[in-house]
């Protein structure tokens, strides 16, 4: 995660992102993006579609379970769940 390459580096820069921006919902909203019942819905979707582009060509080098366990552990922090998605 910290010197991807080739196609990882489109993977991590997607997680970075998503990550980030739930994190600046909380830092400028004083609430958890979850309890954003808009916005928070596009971002647990977007969070559902980066687990299902794991799927895809992420390079060699990463732990692609433990990029999914990252992603379903974010959701799930913001009260909703992957696999209902």
């Amino acid at each position: 995660m910290l010197s991807p390459r080739g196609p990882e580096r489109g993977i991590v820069s997607l997680m970075r992102a998503w990550l980030a921006y739930a994190d600046i919902h909380q830092e400028t909203n004083g609430a958890g993006i979850g309890e954003d019942y808009y916005t928070g819905e596009y971002w647990a979707r977007i969070g559902s579609e980066l687990i299902g582009m794991l799927s895809c060509d992420c390079g060699r080098r990463l732990d692609l379970g433990t990029l999914d366990s990252i992603i379903r552990s974010a959701l799930a922090e913001e009260g909703f769940n992957a696999d209902e998605l």
